[in-house]
C-alpha cells in the first residue's frame, strides 16, 4: 500500500557487543568466512541487502525473530539482523535475553508500509486513502499511541 505508516531501525545483533555496525558495507569482510547471521523470512529490507554483503551460505533464515534470540544464546549463529524495535520488545517481554542480545549497530533505517496479500491488491488505493484521512485527522499517531500503552490490569466493570 503506497503510504508510509512508520519506519524502522534496521540492527545488528551480538552476544558480546564488541564490534560496531554503521552500514551494510561493515558486513562485507564476513565473505569467505564462517560467520553465521540470522534474519527472519519476510523482512525486504534485510533480504534484498544482506545477499549483496555476506555469502548465501553464511545466512541463516528464521520463520520468527524469537528463534535469532535463542539461536544466538546457542551459539548457533554469530549475529542476527531484525528492526531494533522488535528485539527490544522480545528483551523486555522476557522472550529474549537481554544479557545475552548485545545491539552491535544500525545499519539502516527503512520505511515501513502496510502489506496486503496480492489477492486483496484491489482494496490498495481504498486502504491507502483511509490511511491518508486518518493521519491527515492527527488520529494515526493517537491510534498508534494508545496501542503501545500498557493495558489497565484491573478488571473491567461489570
Amino acid at each position: 500500500v503506497p503510504v508510509v505508516i512508520g519506519q524502522a531501525d534496521v540492527a545488528i545483533f551480538t552476544r558480546d557487543g564488541t564490534e560496531t555496525f554503521t552500514s551494510w558495507d561493515d558486513l562485507d569482510k564476513f565473505r569467505g568466512t564462517d560467520v553465521v547471521i540470522a534474519h527472519t523470512r519476510g523482512f525486504v529490507a534485510v533480504e534484498l541487502e544482506l545477499h549483496k554483503h555476506v555469502d548465501a551460505s553464511n545466512i541463516f533464515i528464521t520463520s520468527k525473530g524469537v528463534q535469532d534470540c535463542m539461536m544466538l544464546a546457542a551459539g548457533r549463529i554469530d549475529y542476527f539482523i531484525e528492526p531494533k524495535a522488535v528485539i527490544e520488545q522480545f528483551i523486555q517481554e522476557g522472550l529474549c535475553d537481554g544479557d545475552g542480545v548485545k545491539l552491535a549497530g544500525i545499519v539502516e533505517t527503512v520505511l515501513v508500509y502496510p502489506v496486503l496479500n496480492k489477492k486483496h491488491a484491489d482494496l490498495a488505493p481504498k486502504l491507502a486513502k483511509v490511511i491518508r484521512d486518518i493521519q491527515d485527522e492527527g488520529l494515526f499517531d493517537e491510534f498508534l499511541k494508545r496501542s503501545q500503552e500498557e493495558p489497565d490490569p484491573s478488571p473491567p466493570l461489570q
